[in-house]
């Protein structure tokens, strides 16, 4: 059988999520936002990047986790790590087994500083946006396990500067009308509409329903049944 990735769905262009915006406040809408001069329309184009920044750091959301294969090098232990990277979700497996992560002060203490053998590596550390291994993998290894596999938490995605009227917002659709609602609630307060608040409640609803699902997939770690026992029986 064959598995079939589908494109994941996109956010409306910037544009259109703009034109929505100055729709849904009572103001005209433009037909563009490249080299604009139109102030309300860069206000709700900066509203917008910030509720994508606000959305990406209120919580671990499963969709901020990113998969990525590294590909290994014999005899190097260095590697540069992507672009986005933020920090370890799942740390990377060497053979089908974790391997443990190191402080730098651990790494300085643990790992040799001369005479590093080959292998199967064992340890990793992070330093900067350098990700190193110990041992450096050997040519066996590697013809085996060419690829070194990692889960890590991306960072917020850039801030779009209206140059592209067909770029996206870097956030999942479902997050739409929450987005929307923040940038309505931006946009009014600089107008100085009386009802700017209820836009900003209407945000927060949004946004506990989208954290609420997500919490909905998630499930806390269960003990099996044989560790139990063991533990009863040396307890």
């Amino acid at each position: 059988m064959t598995n079939v990735l589908q494109t994941p769905s996109l956010m409306p262009s910037i544009l259109s999520m703009v034109k929505r915006v100055k729709r849904e406040c009572g103001l005209p809408e433009p037909t563009t936002l490249v080299a604009t001069t139109d102030k309300t329309a860069i206000v709700v184009l900066d509203a917008l990047n910030d509720a994508m920044t606000d959305v990406y750091m209120r919580n671990r959301w499963e969709w901020k986790q990113s998969l990525y294969g590294l590909p290994l090098q014999v005899a190097v232990t260095q590697y540069a790590l992507p672009a986005d990277f933020e920090r370890m979700c799942i740390d990377p497996k060497s053979a089908g087994y974790p391997i443990s992560g190191l402080s730098q002060e651990e790494w300085q203490q643990q790992i040799p500083a001369v005479s590093i053998t080959s292998g199967q590596p064992q340890y990793f550390t992070i330093h900067g946006y350098v990700f190193e291994i110990w041992p450096s993998p050997n040519a066996e290894f590697i013809t085996n396990y060419p690829i070194l596999p990692f889960t890590y938490y991306r960072l917020p995605p850039r801030r779009l500067d209206g140059s592209d009227d067909a770029a996206n917002i870097n956030v999942p659709p479902e997050f739409e009308d929450a987005l929307i609602s923040f940038a309505k609630w931006k946009t009014k307060m600089f107008l100085e509409y009386p009802d700017a608040d209820a836009d900003h409640a209407r945000y927060e609803q949004a946004l506990n329903v989208q954290l609420n699902a997500d919490r909905s997939m998630r499930r806390a770690p269960r003990m099996r049944h044989g560790s139990i026992v063991r533990s009863k029986i040396w307890s």
